[in-house]
């Protein structure tokens, strides 16, 4: 139940964009560093290919 509250930006936001919460994923993209939202995944991805 709490599980999200140990999760980071970056997890918060894929799940944010896997769920359409469009609100949600602009606010956690606004607060996040370049640094995290340029974060690469296991297939060389970043969050914001998985926003497009």
């Amino acid at each position: 139940m709490l599980k999200w509250w140990f999760q980071t930006q970056y997890d918060r936001l894929i799940e944010a964009i896997r769920t359409k919460n469009i609100e949600e994923a602009q606010r956690l993209i606004a607060e996040m560093s370049i640094t995290e939202l340029n974060k690469v995944d296991s297939k060389g991805e970043t969050v914001l290919t998985w926003a497009a």
